[in-house]
């Protein structure tokens, strides 16, 4: 009986391990460099990219395995349940948790949401180098899930820059990356309107050469790109 319960002791102690040591095992994995290979178009179904857009899908590819790897990372991490199969509750959740953490940051973490804050976060940080500025940022507008209004949600949560696609097209135009390397669709017409309305960043990185023509042919404010200048002007 002894060596019974020390053997479910040890099993007990292997279980708990395990379960607080996934959260990081898939952050790692999650947040991982590697690139999958793209399927090769003779072999690519048709619907893949709507197949990736109607998962719960953030930063994902068009693979052939076609899974969400982001739903197991915030299962593990306990995000709020409501962001298991919603991309913009997602972003809403992230803008959160980096809300939370400037509020709790003694000042040491600034959240820029407009020139104010810039002004005085420079002239706080000339006193004192230690201070970090942060600013939010989406890569690609899947987290609007199609609809418009979204755009005005996020820029509540405090995001001002946002990047039109990123490895995958979406609703708004066609991304560097994928197959089709197509335009501004006519949502992302509205949404340029939008972003522009809100006086928010809009980041052409990623973005197909044809997306971003477009944006250049229409936006009468600011835009910006971690791509070269040279190669978006090409």
């Amino acid at each position: 009986m002894r060596k019974l319960l020390i053997g479910l002791l040890i099993v007990l102690l292997i279980a708990v391990e395990a379960v607080l040591a996934l959260p990081s095992l898939l952050d790692r994995k999650m947040n991982s460099v590697e690139v999958p290979p793209l399927t090769p178009p003779a072999r690519r179904p048709s619907n893949c990219i709507n197949s990736c857009l109607s998962r719960t899908c953030m930063t994902m590819y068009c693979s052939e395995d076609e899974t969400d790897n982001i739903t197991l990372l915030a299962m593990a991490q306990r995000w709020p349940r409501e962001t298991w199969n919603s991309l913009l509750q997602r972003a809403l959740y992230q803008a959160h948790k980096l809300n939370e953490a400037s509020a709790n940051s003694d000042g040491r973490l600034v959240l820029i949401k407009n020139r104010s804050d810039l002004a005085r976060f420079v002239s706080a940080w000339q006193q004192d180098p230690q201070r970090v500025a942060a600013i939010l940022a989406t890569e690609g507008l899947q987290p609007i899930q199609g609809k418009l209004e979204n755009v005005d949600a996020l820029y509540q949560a405090g995001f001002r820059i946002a990047g039109l696609t990123h490895f995958f097209d979406n609703e708004v135009g066609g991304s560097a990356h994928d197959l089709e390397k197509g335009g501004l669709t006519p949502l992302g017409r509205q949404v340029i309107k939008r972003l522009e309305a809100k006086s928010m960043l809009i980041d052409l990185a990623h973005a197909s050469r044809p997306l971003i023509d477009d944006v250049l042919g229409m936006t009468t404010r600011q835009y910006w790109s971690r791509t070269p200048a040279s190669k978006v002007s090409a």
